[in-house]
Parts: structure tokens; C-alpha cells; sequence
């Protein structure tokens, strides 16, 4: 849990793919989708928006935004196709370009970013299902690790 905010770098496009990462990802898509649409409903612009949010995040969502402002020369959706991490996700990505070639930049980021946090808790409750079932398979695992042990050691002993 502690490097969740703060892995970043390569290590950090590694581990992005495992269950958790991936749940604090869709998290911290949310929260940063938010922040930029109102920021933009604010009035300023996208680049002006993602100058704001610099700096005042975790060293993940830091790393993010300073890869994102590099790359901000065309579009937002272009700047997030050019990370070549599908961050937030590619469905995201898609979306908002196509959100943003409608015009009303604001009001498409704040419904987009209310949509896309619906569908996260649904694709986070996909991945709890997952861990669980991992988790009861492991705890039977280890159950029957320790009765084959135990028996082992009763063997033992009435053989004695």
C-alpha cells in the first residue's frame, strides 16, 4: 500500500497491470479527471488546467501530469496517447476525444468524468471478485498444507 502514490518511472508501467495498481489507477483517473473539468469550468484552458494541478499531487499523479504537460502540444486526448502508458485507459482516451472535438470542453469533462468513475466501480468490483477468489483458493491451499502436516506429525508420533 505504500507505494501505490508513490512508485513511479518504469518500475511503475510494470506493476501498473496488477489488480491493485490498476484499482488505484482508475481511482486516481477519477479524481484527476474531476479536478480538470473543474478547473476548466473555472474557465481556464486545458494547458493552463494541467499547470494548476502540477506539483500538488502524489509522486505518481506528479509523474503523470509532468508526462501529460510534455506532451500537451496538440490535444489532451494526444497528449495521453503519447505517454504510450493508456493512462487512464485507452477507452477514456478515445472518448475524450471525441467529447472534446463536440465543443463545450467543460461541461464534456465533468459528464465524462461522472461516467467514467461509475464505470470504474464496476470494473474495481470485477478485480474484488477476482482478488477473492484468489484469496479463497490460497487460504485453501494453506489449510490443506497444514492438515497434511498435522497428519504427518500424528503419523509420527504413533509410529513411535
Amino acid at each position: 500500500m505504500y507505494c501505490l502514490p508513490r512508485l513511479h518511472g518504469q518500475a511503475r508501467d510494470v506493476v501498473d497491470q496488477w489488480p491493485i495498481f490498476q484499482t488505484y489507477r482508475v481511482w486516481q483517473g477519477s479524481i484527476w479527471l474531476r479536478a480538470l473539468a473543474a478547473l476548466v469550468a473555472a474557465g481556464l484552458t486545458i494547458p493552463k488546467a494541467m499547470d494548476s494541478l502540477a506539483g500538488n499531487g502524489t509522486p505518481y499523479m506528479n509523474w503523470i501530469v509532468d508526462e501529460i504537460r510534455e506532451n500537451l502540444t496538440e490535444s489532451l486526448p494526444e497528449a495521453l496517447r503519447k505517454m504510450d502508458k493508456e493512462w487512464p485507459s485507452p477507452a477514456m482516451i478515445t472518448a475524450l476525444g471525441i467529447l472534446l472535438d463536440e465543443g463545450k470542453p467543460e461541461k464534456a469533462l465533468q459528464r465524462y468524468a461522472d461516467d467514467w468513475l461509475e464505470d470504474g466501480r464496476e470494473r474495481i468490483k470485477e478485480s474484488m471478485v477476482k482478488l477473492k477468489m484468489i484469496g479463497y483458493i490460497f487460504a485453501l491451499v494453506v489449510g490443506v498444507w497444514f492438515y497434511n502436516g498435522v497428519n504427518q506429525m500424528f503419523l509420527a508420533f504413533t509410529n513411535l
